[in-house]
């Protein structure tokens, strides 16, 4: 059985706008990571990341990044959620079974100054059912999926509010930190909600139903502030 071990970690400086492509993020990253863990870059034959509706950059463009000579594996997940964990194991039992001996996994984007985390075009045809109801990026889904876990479990917001504050008390202590430190606690807030003018089909039949799709999306645009992903 070959045993397989995280061997090093690297990262980029974390900003709120790093004037950089993913790609030069993505391969700097990378290539900390094979300095950390002592291993030339030539040495690394597999590359696994994951993107959320293709937010990132794909493995076969980070491996010609690297100039990569032995590339064997390669890992493009279009997932979220417990995306990392699972990109990670791949890689060991891709390494288990002899498929690489060197796998290196990121996770690059530049969540503020370009495309949100989430907020990618829907791909397929899904789209087409989802925004019209308001599902425009994937915080939407989470919300949902904790409104879930809510009802089943008897958990309440305060129990989600601790979590939040939990997670950046912990998140400030990070040297890498790009967060504001101190005063955080759960406080009571005003949720607002806007309801726009009721939305008619012009006709019937499936072109009318495109262009009350598309006058949906145009109101939900110009209320949420968001911009139009297409």
């Amino acid at each position: 059985m070959t045993h397989v071990a995280i061997a090093g970690v690297g990262y980029t400086p974390f900003t709120r706008k790093s004037g950089r492509s993913v790609l030069d993020l993505a391969a700097e990253a990378c290539r900390n990571a094979a300095a950390d863990a002592g291993f030339p870059l030539h040495a690394i034959d597999g590359v696994g990341s994951f993107s959320v509706f293709n937010d990132s950059v794909p493995c076969s463009a980070v491996a010609t990044a690297l100039a990569l000579p032995g590339l064997r594996y390669t890992l493009d997940l279009n997932a979220a959620g417990q995306s990392p964990c699972h990109a990670v194991a791949m890689a060991a039992l891709a390494i288990s079974a002899g498929h690489a001996d060197a796998i290196v996994v990121f996770r690059a984007l530049n969540g503020r100054s370009g495309m949100r985390i989430g907020h990618g075009a829907i791909p397929g045809g899904a789209g087409a059912y989802r925004y019209p109801i308001g599902y425009s990026s994937y915080l939407m889904y989470i919300a949902m999926w904790a409104r879930r876990y809510m009802i089943e479990t008897g958990a309440t917001a305060d129990d989600f509010g601790a979590v939040a504050v939990a997670q950046r008390w912990y998140a400030e202590r990070n040297s890498r930190a790009v967060v504001r430190p101190g005063g955080r606690r759960v406080r009571r807030g005003r949720i607002e909600v806007v309801v726009g003018e009721p939305l008619r089909p012009a006709g019937t039949g499936w072109p009318a139903t495109l262009a009350l799709r598309d006058a949906v999306r145009r109101v939900i645009v110009d209320l949420s502030g968001e911009p139009d992903l297409g």
